[in-house]
């Protein structure tokens, strides 16, 4: 018998701020808070991408905003920071909704249903962040 979704996780993940929420909600909830640099590079990222819906990032997405944030003055470092933590965001959230399906059972039940069409989402989504 697996775990049922619940409406708090990946059924409700629309856009890059709802994935920047869940991380840091599953890092305090292993009592490992975002410190002071990641804290600040999440806001950042959520301020500039969070409402950016999951399935329209992509890479020319993330080129034209490392333009942006050159022009506001942002070195190669915290460009690379910046998509290094974007890419363990996707990731995280990715690898949870993976984690979570495989636990359900093998015939998916009508209440999953949304949560298995969210997983489906994040998984073309990372995807094409990979790609």
């Amino acid at each position: 018998m697996g775990l049922s979704p619940n409406k708090s996780s990946a059924a409700r993940l629309a856009t890059f701020g709802d994935l920047i929420d869940l991380h840091i909600d599953d890092m305090c909830a292993v009592g490992k808070p975002p410190r002071r640099s990641k804290a600040a590079t999440l806001a950042t990222l959520k301020i500039d991408l969070g409402k950016e819906h999951i399935g329209h990032i992509d890479r020319a997405m993330l080129i034209e905003y490392g333009r942006k944030r050159a022009k506001k003055g942002a070195g190669p470092v915290t460009l690379g920071i910046d998509i290094g933590v974007i890419n363990m965001t996707m990731t995280h959230v990715a690898r949870r909704a993976r984690s979570r399906y495989f636990l359900r059972t093998s015939r998916p039940r009508p209440h999953c249903l949304e949560a298995i069409e969210s997983d489906a989402l994040l998984s073309r989504s990372f995807a094409t962040w990979t790609a």
